[in-house]
C-alpha cells in the first residue's frame, strides 16, 4: 500500500483535516468579518466615550438596549426579510413605503374606530395591529406577483411600488399626521386604567394595552443564554468545535458574571419580537427544505427548475415575507407613538439594504445569513449612536456610513475572490 495514501486515510479518519478547514473557514474574514468589525467599532467607541470631555461608559446597559431598539424598528426587522429576499435573487426598494403604509393603516383604523364592534379596547388594538401586518404582507405579495407573472425585474417593480405605496400613505392620511392615542376610555374600568400606571389626560398609547415592557432583566444573563443557544445551533448545523466552544464559553461566562454585575434594563416587546423573528428566520433558512430551496433558486434559477423546485413559490414567498416584516415593524413602532406622519421612514429602505450589504449578503442571490444582516444593522446603529454621543457632525456621520457600505461590499468581493482562487468555494 502506498504510504502517502495510508497516511491520508488515517488523517481523514481522525477528522483533523476536515475540522481544521472548517475552523479556518468559520473564523475567516469572509464568514466572520462583520462580527470582527462590530467588536472593533464597539471597542473604539468604548475608549472614545470614556476619554472625552464628558466621559461615560459606552457599554452601559441602558445604551446597549437603546442601540438595539433603535436598530430594531424598522431597519433590523425589515433587514431580516430583505435578507431572505436577496438570497432568493431579488430585492425590494419599497420596504420603507410599505412599512409606512402599514403604520398609517393601523393609525386610520384606530382613529376611525374600525374595530370598535369588537367590544373592548384591547381587542380593538390587537385587531388593528393584525390589520397592519396584513396590509404590509399584501404589499409584498403584490410586488412578488407582478415580478413573477409579468416578468419585470424586481428593481423596476419595487421602484414603482415605492412611489405608489408612499402615495397611498399620503392619500389615506390626507397628507397630515394621524393621532393614534386612545382618548375615549369609556370601555375601560377605573381599575384597568390604574393598572396602566400613568396619567391618561392626553390619551393612551396602543402599547399601553398590551404592556409597555416585559420587565427588568440582566442583559448579561440574556446574552449568556443567547450564546448557549447559538452554540446549540452550531452543533446542530455541524459547525467546527472551536467556534462552538467559544460561543459556549462566552455564554457560560455571561451567565456567571450576571450574578455579580448589575447590568439590568427594561426589555420591551419590540426587542422580543426582533429576537423571535431572527431566531425563527435563522432556523427556517438553515435547517429546513424551504431554506435550502430558497438558496438554490437564488443561486441558479435554471438549475432549480431542472431539479423540480417550484421556483414560482420560492420567488414570490420571500416578497411576501419581507412585506410581513414591514407590517411587523409598523406594529412595533406605532405601539409607542402619539401620532404617525405620512412621510414616516422616508429613505429608510437604503438603510435596510445597507444593513444586508454590510452583513455580506450577495446582491446576486444564493448567499447570505440573517444573523449577519442583524449584525450589519447593529453596526450601523452603533456607529450612529457612538457618533451622536461624541458629537460628531452629521455630515461626517453620513460620509462614514457611506464609506462603510462601499468598503464592506468591496471587502466581501475580495474575500470571495481570494477564497475562489484557493479552491475553497
Amino acid at each position: 500500500m502506498d504510504v502517502r495514501q495510508t497516511a491520508e486515510t488515517k488523517y481523514e479518519d481522525t477528522g483533523v483535516v476536515v475540522a481544521s478547514q472548517d475552523i479556518r473557514e468559520s473564523l475567516s474574514f469572509r464568514n466572520a468579518g462583520i462580527y470582527y468589525a462590530l467588536m472593533f467599532i464597539v471597542a473604539v467607541f468604548t475608549y472614545w466615550s470614556s476619554t472625552g470631555e464628558n466621559p461615560i461608559f459606552y457599554l452601559n446597559a441602558a445604551n446597549v438596549e437603546n442601540v438595539i431598539e433603535q436598530a430594531a424598528t424598522p431597519v433590523a426587522i425589515i433587514a431580516i426579510g430583505m435578507t431572505v429576499l436577496l438570497i432568493s435573487g431579488n430585492f425590494d426598494l419599497s420596504v420603507a413605503s410599505n412599512a409606512a403604509m402599514s403604520a398609517m393603516s393601523i393609525a386610520i383604523a384606530v382613529r376611525d374606530d374600525w374595530f370598535g364592534f369588537l367590544g373592548s379596547v384591547q381587542a380593538e388594538v390587537i385587531a388593528a395591529m393584525i390589520f397592519g401586518i396584513l396590509v404590509g404582507t399584501i404589499g409584498g405579495l403584490i410586488n412578488g406577483m407582478v415580478h413573477w407573472f409579468v416578468g419585470l425585474n424586481s428593481f423596476i417593480v419595487t421602484l414603482g411600488s415605492l412611489t405608489a405605496y408612499r402615495g397611498l400613505t399620503l392619500l389615506i392620511a390626507s397628507d397630515a399626521s394621524v393621532d393614534v392615542r386612545f382618548r375615549d376610555l369609556s370601555q375601560m374600568t377605573e381599575e384597568d386604567i390604574e393598572l396602566l400606571g400613568r396619567e391618561t389626560e392626553e390619551g393612551l398609547f396602543m402599547g399601553d394595552f398590551i404592556g409597555g415592557s416585559l420587565g427588568v432583566y440582566n442583559l448579561l444573563l440574556l446574552a449568556g443564554i443567547g450564546f448557549l443557544l447559538a452554540a446549540a445551533g452550531m452543533y446542530i448545523a455541524g459547525h467546527a468545535r472551536l467556534p462552538m466552544g467559544i460561543a459556549s464559553g462566552v455564554g457560560v461566562l455571561g451567565i456567571l458574571v450576571s450574578f455579580f454585575v448589575d447590568y439590568e434594563t427594561a426589555i420591551s416587546h419590540k426587542l422580543v419580537v426582533l429576537v423571535l423573528l431572527l431566531v425563527i428566520s435563522w432556523a427556517v433558512m438553515g435547517f429546513t427544505s424551504y431554506g435550502r430551496r430558497t438558496y438554490a433558486v437564488g443561486g441558479n434559477l435554471e438549475a432549480a427548475k431542472a431539479a423540480g423546485i417550484n421556483v414560482a413559490l420560492y420567488t414570490i414567498m420571500p416578497f411576501v415575507f419581507v412585506g410581513f416584516c414591514c407590517g411587523l415593524a409598523a406594529v412595533t413602532y406605532i405601539a409607542e407613538q402619539k401620532n404617525i406622519e405620512p412621510n414616516l421612514w422616508f429613505g429608510r429602505e437604503l438603510w435596510v439594504l445597507a444593513a444586508a450589504i454590510i452583513g455580506g449578503v450577495s446582491l446576486n442571490g444564493g448567499s447570505g445569513k440573517v444573523m449577519k444582516s442583524m449584525a450589519g444593522a447593529l453596526l450601523l446603529y452603533t456607529l450612529l449612536n457612538g457618533f451622536q454621543i461624541n458629537r460628531v457632525p452629521t455630515a461626517i456621520q453620513d460620509i462614514s456610513i457611506g464609506v462603510l457600505v462601499v468598503a464592506s461590499a468591496a471587502a466581501y468581493v475580495l474575500a470571495e475572490r481570494r477564497a475562489a482562487s484557493k479552491g475553497r468555494i
